[in-house]
């Protein structure tokens, strides 16, 4: 028998080409993953909200009236419950509210900067912090 002299492995010229390759492949993967996260954290932002129109509902039940309404005394967390969005009672009347959602922490880096839900329902979101859209709250 002729013994042969293989051996067996990469050459570092093929685990250089895997390892750029890879790191190309990282480099457009990542921005798209953490934009689809940021997407994700979005409905902890409008879940808030919803539970926070509930307890303005309560409120104006034991008062007859939005007017007073704090955080504080409806029981409304001033953050989400993941922590992604500061909710704030930007308005309360006597007959109607609005209530804000806006993006914190790494959140705030998202395209939807906050949401808004009024006590008739209405749900706009804002690109800029200002100007709140009709369209609701899909982008």
């Amino acid at each position: 028998m002729i013994a042969t002299n293989r051996k067996h492995g990469f050459t570092l010229i093929e685990l250089m080409i895997v390892v750029a390759v890879v790191g190309i492949l990282a480099a457009i993967a990542y921005p798209s993953y953490v934009d689809s996260v940021r997407k994700a954290r979005r409905s902890d932002g409008t879940a808030a909200l919803m539970n926070a129109a509930q307890k303005m509902e309560a409120y104006y039940a034991r008062n007859a009236a939005y007017t007073g309404a704090t955080l504080a005394n409806t029981n409304i967390p001033a953050t989400s419950e993941e922590s992604y969005y500061n909710i704030t009672i930007n308005s309360a009347n006597a007959s109607s509210y609005t209530l804000r959602a806006t993006a914190a922490g790494d959140q705030a880096n998202d395209q939807i900067k906050g949401f808004q839900l009024t006590s008739t329902g209405a749900k706009t979101h804002t690109l800029d912090s200002t100007n709140w859209t009709t369209v609701g709250w899909d982008d």
